[in-house]
């Protein structure tokens, strides 16, 4: 098979492979059952029925609060475990990947109606006076206080591109997820000790306008976790219309297509990073080439000063060698610039190294690879150094050797 053929084979398996892709999409947000039409319908529909409840003066309104709190908690605390099992036993990847928390703007909505409902749950355990158990309440307050102020933090990362990793996530999630289910339930069990004593008291409205807030709420939660378009889509559509015009190659659009679905890899992060260095690396071995070439242009000079040369090409020598030794000195001058820029590019990426590492141990292995490319690079530069060194070296042993034969010897300059 020609390559050309072959190019174009892979291009077309690449594209379905995207069209499919894109289709689970679709059928994964289909799987919900829910649309926001019938949500709102609903929602209209829980809001009719609680308004024809009016007027709500035969309410009693701390048992339709503890009711509520009850039942709201009851199902968050059922959709909250099952959503912790289905993590816990999701695929990680082995190989370490990272994300930005701007991907958490597709669950924004979201967010925004979880920390809303905290508030409300929380304004309501602080205004029921029924009888709880202490630990019950505090159990949940503080419950509720930090998944408030979680979400707030969800909230105001996702306009920001820090970096994350599922590692990290699925690492930090065990601990967490048994602090607050452990809690929930210690709080759940005051709550419905205490609506066991106090239903008697109930009355029809009570349990019915209770019932009503509750649908609404989750309603509300309901319409926020919403599917909407993944974030992956729109890259997997600008990638197939770039492969499709030839404005990448296959190579280029697996890689992109690899980091759209999984993540970005350690190379990936510290690309820029370590483009920044080898760059500087290039311009030092540049001055150091063009320093090295000056040197060597010196010492050519230097043997054909003798005891026998005349003043006039002693003072022609001379001052060619000192444009040479000035021009010398303005290397020497952008060669310490460009040293500087290294050291703080160099710093930069170790403490992105050190970041990376911290959000998943398993980084440390491809860093270590990276990092060992760049040492190459600056083992090179070092050769480089050596070897003007031992041009300048030269030099110097020349014109102390001039110092004896020349009645008016070169002046060594200061950079030597």
């Amino acid at each position: 098979m020609k390559e050309e053929d072959l190019q174009f084979a892979r291009k077309r398996i690449l594209i379905e492979f995207i069209n499919h892709e894109m289709d689970q999409f679709d059928v994964e947000q289909k799987r919900h059952g829910w649309t926001t039409r019938a949500l709102v319908v609903t929602l209209a529909t829980l809001v009719w029925l609680l308004v024809s409840q009016m007027p709500l003066k035969s309410v009693n309104w701390q048992s339709v609060g503890l009711l509520f709190f009850t039942l709201v908690l009851t199902i968050d605390f059922i959709d909250s475990f099952s959503s912790t099992l289905s993590t816990q036993f999701g695929k990680v990847s082995e190989e370490p990947r990272f994300f930005l928390t701007s991907l958490f703007g597709i669950a924004r909505i979201h967010i925004l109606t979880r920390f809303v409902l905290y508030l409300i749950l929380f304004f309501v355990a602080i205004q029921l006076r029924v009888h709880i158990l202490g630990i019950s309440k505090i159990s949940i307050l503080f419950l509720l206080g930090f998944d408030a102020v979680g979400s707030l933090i969800g909230l105001i990362i996702s306009f920001r591109d820090i970096l994350f990793s599922k590692f990290q996530t699925r690492r930090a999630a065990p601990p967490y997820s048994f602090l607050s289910t452990t809690l929930m339930i210690i709080a759940l069990a005051g709550y419905y000790v205490a609506l066991a004593k106090n239903i008697g008291s109930f009355g029809p409205s009570d349990i019915k306008v209770a019932l009503l807030l509750t649908f609404i709420a989750a309603t509300f939660e309901l319409m926020g976790r919403l599917p909407t378009i993944s974030p992956i889509l729109p890259s997997l559509i600008s990638i197939r219309r770039d492969l499709a015009l030839d404005k990448i190659d296959v190579d280029q659009a697996t890689g992109q297509i690899d980091i759209a679905l999984s993540g970005m890899k350690v190379g990936d992060l510290l690309q820029e990073n370590v483009k920044e260095i080898l760059d500087q690396y290039d311009a030092i071995n540049n001055i150091l080439k063009q320093m090295t070439e000056g040197s060597k242009a010196i010492e050519s000079l230097l043997p054909l000063v003798t005891s026998k040369t005349s003043p006039v090409d002693l003072e022609s020598i001379s001052k060619a060698v000192e444009a040479l030794f000035e021009k010398k000195d303005k290397q020497i001058n952008d060669l310490e610039v460009v040293q500087k820029k290294l050291s703080e590019s160099t710093k930069r990426y170790m403490a992105k190294a050190r970041q990376i590492t911290a959000y998943d141990k398993r980084a440390s292995k491809p860093i270590d690879e990276v990092t060992i490319k760049i040492e190459k690079a600056g083992e090179e530069t070092a050769s480089r150094f050596t070897v003007d060194s031992e041009v300048r070296a030269k030099i110097k042993a020349r014109i102390k050797e001039l110092q004896n034969v020349v009645k008016d010897p070169l002046q060594l300059p200061s950079c030597i």
